[in-house]
């Protein structure tokens, strides 16, 4: 009896091992797909943010192989000319040089400048280091004195897309080029026909011509 006893323990006790080792066994299969389904994801995901990257570094390369152009404006009193097409100009105790670059509207300009005049500028920084002056305006001679005055109108639409109209107090119909940093900017997305709008303008041979324009504060 004892010894059919210690048999039956015997089988019982290797019947639980044989069951905790399938568990193992269920369990580390278990496991194994787990992880793999994981680093699977893991794996996609990866593999987009390499895309990612590599389209990231391609539109860099493509940037960097395109030349950027920042363009900038400035105020300044004329020091001197070395020719028709370059100026010196005072810019807050520094002198720079700005170049006409072929620009026979800026030439026309520049002939006509002289020592003090003031002056506002719209130009860019080539490769080179050089300031190509894109538009000119005088704003300021000993002779004729301040050349800029504010007006404030509304906004009536686009005679072109260099000239804006403008209906100004007692219903007074007018139109006036656009200069500088105007030139490059989108006017009919800016302001809608009826807004209120006040314009920087200056004084020029061929009237007045607006260099900035924007809706009144108050």
């Amino acid at each position: 009896m004892r010894v059919t006893r210690a048999r039956q323990k015997k089988k019982r006790q290797k019947k639980i091992r044989n069951s905790f080792l399938k568990m193992g066994v269920l369990l580390t299969i278990a496991g194994c797909l787990y992880l793999g389904f994981s680093l699977s994801n893991w794996g996609d995901s990866f593999s987009w943010a390499k895309d990612a990257s590599k389209s990231d570094s391609t539109s860099s390369s493509l940037a960097a192989s395109s030349q950027d152009i920042t363009y900038k404006e400035a105020q300044g009193k004329v020091i001197g000319l070395a020719d028709n097409h370059t100026i010196e100009v005072d810019l807050d105790g520094k002198t720079k040089t700005f170049h006409c670059q072929g620009n026979t509207k800026c030439e026309s300009v520049v002939k006509n400048l002289s020592d003090e005049d003031g002056i506002v500028l719209y130009y860019y920084q080539d490769e080179n280091g050089q300031n190509k002056i894109i538009d000119i305006a005088i704003i300021y001679t000993h002779k004729q004195g301040e050349l800029v005055q504010y007006i404030e109108g509304t906004y009536s639409g686009m005679a072109d897309s260099h000239t804006i109209e403008v209906t100004l107090p007692k219903q007074v119909a007018a139109a006036y080029q656009l200069r500088g940093p105007l030139l490059e900017e989108n006017i009919e997305k800016k302001f809608t026909n009826g807004d209120r709008v006040l314009l920087t303008g200056i004084k020029t041979e061929d009237g007045i011509v607006v260099w900035n324009m924007e809706h009144p504060q108050h």
